[in-house]
């Protein structure tokens, strides 16, 4: 018998693909919707789970535990969205077709439902299914009534366990609260949140990092959990302090208790107070931090990859800022020399911390290999390969979660 669990249950759904479908040559019309499909493939990161494809949809979830901040589900659905937005932009501008599939893609658009409770897995010989009262309830929302209410084309829903389980009551205040009602599950309290302004705040952000070839210092570190745990640890304000071996760190200038651009972190060394000032928010793969430590300016790039056994990070440390050629000499030369006056203490620390948490169960090691993940994504490439040539491929094969392995 399947082991019930609890976590977050989550679906991004294209939304107009059925009219999309019904007004367009078919075989253009699945190239686009491959396409799509593998964008929310690619932008599901561990530790949520993919479960499987369903016909526009992909399915995935999360156990208890897996998320050190609830805010990173909501920062997951946001860099997914653009991702997505860009692809359409993309395929857009670089095609000169005519046809009705290629005109009609910029009505396509998408939709994410999160819930949190509980659900079993049931392995079945093609895909991974979750099972339970909760999962009725996030398939019941997906037909809903928020568009004739708010006027929404895409949008992200939580519902009021999703919000309480991943504590981000303080996101509420961006959404609107509604009710949906179903003769099955009852009524669910709601809170919707409108995506067409992440994607035009988003899509012409000025990227600003550290790129290798500039580089002063470059410090790297392996961690034994995934690229979106490591960066939970990285931006919470404890183990950023613990990372810089410093006393203590607070953070300033949070909007919704959410770290982004122009969050400043303030780390105590003792009489010397370190300010770093995000410059650039990539979750989870980058972010970039000013700070203008002994008056000398620059700025240093988190740079973050999954490996086999877990994450990496590679830290950065460009050149100081100045006209000055003495100041940036000497400078450069202090950068290269902290990582030998320094040591590795802080690093360290990080790493047994998050050792500790994984040994204690406060943090959730996916129920998924990379290799099975690897294995997942394959077949849902081959999957969605197979739609070109006409096959039935409503869902892919997934490997089983019950064969548990940490990262």
């Amino acid at each position: 018998m399947a082991q019930v669990q609890k976590g977050i249950i989550m679906i991004a759904d294209i939304s107009g693909y059925t009219t999309y479908l019904s007004e367009s040559e078919l075989e253009h019309a699945n190239s686009v919707l491959q396409t799509l499909l593998e964008v929310l493939i690619e932008n599901t990161h561990l530790p949520m789970i993919i479960s499987r494809l369903q016909g526009d949809a992909v399915v995935s979830y999360a156990t208890d535990g897996s998320f050190l901040l609830g805010a990173s589900v909501l920062e997951m659905v946001e860099t997914c969205y653009i991702a997505y937005r860009r692809a359409i932009e993309l395929m857009v501008v670089n095609t000169s077709c005519t046809c009705n599939a290629c005109k009609n893609m910029p009505k396509l658009d998408l939709k994410f439902f999160i819930h949190h409770g509980e659900f079993a897995l049931q392995q079945l010989p093609a895909y991974t299914e979750l099972v339970g009262f909760d999962v009725n309830v996030i398939h019941r929302l997906v037909k809903n009534h928020v568009k004739e209410r708010t006027s929404y084309q895409a949008y992200a829903m939580f519902t009021r366990a999703a919000i309480q389980a991943l504590s981000i009551s303080e996101l509420t205040q961006e959404m609107v609260q509604l009710q949906e009602s179903y003769e099955d599950v009852g009524t669910i309290d709601i809170f919707v949140m409108d995506m067409h302004p992440v994607w035009e705040s988003g899509r012409n952000l000025t990227r600003l990092t550290v790129e290798e070839e500039e580089a002063v210092t470059i410090l790297e570190y392996d961690f034994p959990v995934t690229m979106v745990q490591l960066w939970d640890y990285l931006v919470k304000p404890d183990g950023r302090a613990i990372f810089l071996n410093s006393q203590s760190a607070v953070v300033e200038n949070v909007s919704g208790g959410r770290a982004g651009n122009g969050t400043v972190y303030v780390c105590a060394h003792g009489s010397m107070v370190i300010r770093q000032t995000i410059v650039d928010w990539q979750p989870f793969e980058t972010h970039t931090v000013y700070d203008n430590t002994f008056g000398m300016p620059g700025y240093s790039t988190f740079q973050l990859s999954e490996t086999e056994n877990g994450s990496h990070l590679k830290v950065l440390i460009g050149p100081i800022q100045s006209k000055n050629p003495l100041k940036r000499w000497v400078g450069a030369l202090m950068i290269k020399l902290m990582p030998k006056l320094f040591g590795n203490t802080g690093p360290q620390k990080f790493r047994q911390r998050i050792e500790e948490d994984l040994a204690s169960g406060v943090l959730q090691a996916p129920q998924i290999s990379k290799g099975d993940r690897e294995a997942l994504v394959h077949s849902m490439r081959a999957a969605l390969a197979g739609m070109q040539s006409g096959e039935n491929h409503s869902s892919s094969t997934i490997p089983s979660a019950s064969n548990t392995s940490k990262p």
